[in-house]
């Protein structure tokens, strides 16, 4: 029998909920004014009111027990002469004249589902429900009500439950196939790939104890079934009920796809879903300007919903694809109907940002189920884009924008007065994240006040410009509720702009971390480990596993010469760098990608070559993200053998997985790969001294070094593979880099070109 908890919300919407996904752009309340408008209602009741009144009952089914639970808003018991009342008490903008039916219907539904309960637990003859709106801007209630008798409200609740639970049955019966599914699952290969066997089994057991986890997994380990696998016999074992896995790129999710493809073959019953963008998934036409109060696939959704659920529930295993058809087939929009199956689903496959960006992730969603394991694929890219996710900026001109669009008087002086004090606040130099986060409440007044004043009439036919503009205030303001010690205030006078700029995500990440029973961060190039255990966990006693490359040594010669790369002498370094590659391109002619520290040192190197006319053949990265230029830059490694230029730390550096026929012949690093100086830079730079630790190393060095082993990962791919890495700088053979390099990693130092010479020969 398989165990669950309901609550009386979650049950309400579950059945109840009807109608179109958007009836009307209109302000939402938040959590904090919903709190305060119940205050608000219970603090105008009688003396006998009794508030947060508990009730609970369990059923059972054939193969589930489930309790049913919540805490009803307020309960007046009954006299000789009066009902007793239950009472549900929501906080809306809308007028009584404005409150969409549906909306009104679902909380008629939870209001009665407490009824219902009340009735069993205290034997009532009959009762009255109350349904209560506490309108914040016009300071008033309204309420409508119905009196039930035992025995009708006891017989709708009986079908109620009747539903539900042949719905749960349903449910489970899925979950009995898909456990006994796994159970009898092999693993998809002949044998274990070297480190293969022991991702998967520390995986498993820390999955298995609720604990989490770090992984350094070198290419060619085979990552994705190695922690996918063990992660499924996790979830038919009870050990969680439900996977996330995070990808950074569309690749990831490919590998997923790929290996349940394999797993597939097995009979494996698994419900997968895909989160993606409502631009990538929706059925309306790229650029089509249909408003979402007249898209089909969103009116009268709720209608439609539950016989699609129905028949997802009910198919043995289901893949994306699948519940792209089930949505077309039913006339969904397929962004939500994806969503309302997240509860529903084994394994939920996402980008990182449906986890932890604040402005994407559903936490209703990711609190539905409370024991899930969370696999976030290529981490090595997370810290980074967190701190994109967690930084917000806010310029002059957005606020004039603002100033411009709006025609409210009263409003227009209030922005006028907050765009003297931003620009205050960039001017003085000693102003700090205290200044501003002192300030909050001005912004976060205004920001509130353009929002309602907004929301009073259709959000849908102001220009976008202005809706992108209200939405980078609110963002804004928001972000100042949350300021903690990794924050910092960077000012930009030139652009008169303020960013809250995010130095170490570490604490938001586990914030979010937290809601999983277990987190695993894995990556073929999550080194140097300090850095990525402070940047991705507060905790530093987090278990981090470095496997070793499954390939043999002699597969990847690598050879270290000391050129001077650095900023100031770079220009120097030009004739040596050309006779390094023209000695490369006579001796061990080939396909090698070379990454620069800078698109300015590559195009000087393209430059002297044509002005020395050194004849070598190369293929330089594009500066655009021209989506041609990019095919045709990408097909040249197919072509006769060249030196492809790239950008370290860019896509082409790390995300690019090569066809067989443009295998490598080497790999080429140029320099430590450190980052120029930027606000940003030096903001973390103070976070790190502040709290103890080597600024220099976690604001450049151990970023650069992530980045050439992520380039030098580009060459060995497969057991078949074979190539040279060449890493040109002096600082590629101090001990204070090698010892955070691959343990595999066994560089050749060379100090002239006459010993390099003999080492490509050889």
């Amino acid at each position: 029998m398989k165990e669950f908890a309901v609550s009386i919300k979650a049950l309400a919407e579950f059945l109840f909920r009807r109608g179109d996904i958007i009836l009307k752009a209109s302000k939402s309340p938040t959590a904090q004014e919903g709190q305060e408008g119940q205050k608000r209602v219970q603090s105008n009741r009688p003396a006998n009111y009794q508030t947060e009144v508990a009730v609970e009952q369990s059923f059972c089914g054939n193969l589930c027990q489930w309790r049913l639970a919540g805490r009803a808003d307020g309960f007046t018991p009954g006299t000789d002469q009066c009902t007793s009342e239950i009472e549900e008490i929501k906080t809306t903008y809308y007028s009584r004249q404005t409150l969409p039916a549906t909306q009104q219907q679902l909380h008629f539904a939870q209001a009665k589902l407490y009824a219902a309960l009340l009735v069993e637990q205290l034997n009532l003859a009959n009762i009255r429900i109350k349904l209560s709106y506490w309108q914040p801007d016009a300071e008033s209630e309204y309420s409508f009500s119905v009196t039930e008798s035992n025995t009708v409200i006891t017989h709708w609740f009986s079908n109620v439950v009747e539903a539900y639970t042949q719905w749960l049955d349903c449910y489970c019966k899925h979950l009995n196939k898909r456990d006994q599914s796994i159970r009898t699952l092999q693993f998809p290969f002949t044998k274990f790939r070297a480190g293969q066997r022991q991702l998967a089994t520390s995986l498993f057991r820390h999955i298995r104890d609720e604990s989490n986890g770090f992984y350094h997994a070198p290419t060619g380990i085979g990552k994705t079934t190695a922690t996918l696998f063990p992660a499924l016999k996790a979830l038919s074992e009870s050990h969680c009920q439900q996977i996330w896995y995070l990808t950074a790129k569309t690749s990831g999710s490919r590998s997923v796809n790929q290996t349940l493809d394999l797993l597939k073959m097995q009979t494996l019953n698994l419900k997968t879903i895909h989160l993606q963008s409502r631009t990538r998934t929706c059925f309306c036409k790229p650029g089509n300007s249909i408003e979402r109060s007249e898209c089909h696939f969103q009116q009268g959704f709720y209608d439609r919903l539950e016989q699609a659920r129905k028949e997802f529930n009910e198919l043995p295993y289901c893949s994306q694809e699948e519940v792209i058809a089930l949505a077309k087939k039913y006339e969904l929009c397929p962004h939500q109907f994806t969503h309302e199956l997240i509860q529903w689903s084994d394994l939920v496959v996402a980008d990182f940002n449906y986890v932890f960006d604040p402005y994407v992730r559903d936490m209703d969603n990711l609190k539905s189920i409370r024991q899930k394991t969370l696999l976030v694929d290529e981490a090595h890219n997370l810290p980074d884009r967190a701190r994109e996710m967690y930084s917000e900026s806010l310029s002059v001109e957005t606020l004039k924008q603002l100033h411009r669009l709006i025609e409210d008087k009263a409003l227009n002086r209030q922005l006028k007065k907050l765009i003297k004090l931003h620009k205050a606040i960039i001017r003085d130099d000693n102003s700090a994240i205290a200044t501003i986060e002192k300030e909050k409440f001005i912004y976060q007044r205004i920001a509130l006040t353009t929002v309602e004043r907004l929301a009073e009439y259709e959000w849908l036919l102001y220009p976008e410009e202005l809706f992108e503009a209200v939405q980078q205030l609110l963002r804004f303001a928001k972000r100042l509720d949350t300021i903690d010690n990794a924050d910092r205030l960077l000012k930009d006078s030139f652009a008169e702009a303020l960013k809250i700029f995010c130095t170490n995500p570490a604490q938001r990440i586990k914030t979010m971390a937290d809601i999983f029973s277990s987190t695993h961060f894995f990556s073929g190039s999550l080194l140097p480990s300090e850095y990525f255990t402070h940047l991705l966990s507060t905790r530093i006693d987090t278990p981090f596993l470095q496997l070793q490359s499954p390939f043999l040594p002699n597969q990847q010669t690598m050879i270290g010469f000391p050129l001077n790369t650095r900023y100031h002498q770079r220009a120097t370094s030009l004739p040596l760098l050309l006779d390094i590659l023209q000695q490369v391109n006579t001796q061990k002619p080939g396909r090698y990608l070379v990454a620069f520290p800078s698109f300015e040192y590559m195009d000087n190197v393209v430059n002297f070559s044509k002005n020395q006319k050194a004849g070598l053949p190369i293929s330089r990265q594009p500066r655009t993200n021209n989506e041609e230029e990019k095919i045709f830059f990408l097909q040249g490694f197919s072509r006769n053998p060249q030196f492809n230029f790239v950008v370290s730390g860019g896509s082409f550096a790390e995300g690019i997985d090569l066809p067989p026929t443009a295998k490598l012949s080497g790999v080429i690093v140029i320099g430590t790969s450190l980052a120029p100086p930027s606000p940003e830079k030096n903001a973390i730079s103070d976070y790190f001294r502040s709290v103890r630790l080597n600024e220099f190393d976690y604001t450049f060095r151990f970023p650069g070094i992530n980045k050439v082993i992520q380039t030098v990962g580009r060459l060995i791919r497969s057991e078949h593979d074979k190539g040279m890495v060449l890493l040109l700088d002096d600082r590629f053979l101090q001990k204070n880099y090698q010892a955070y390099f691959p343990r595999h990693w066994h560089i050749q130092a060379t100090h002239s070109l006459e010993q390099l010479s003999a080492l490509l020969k050889s």
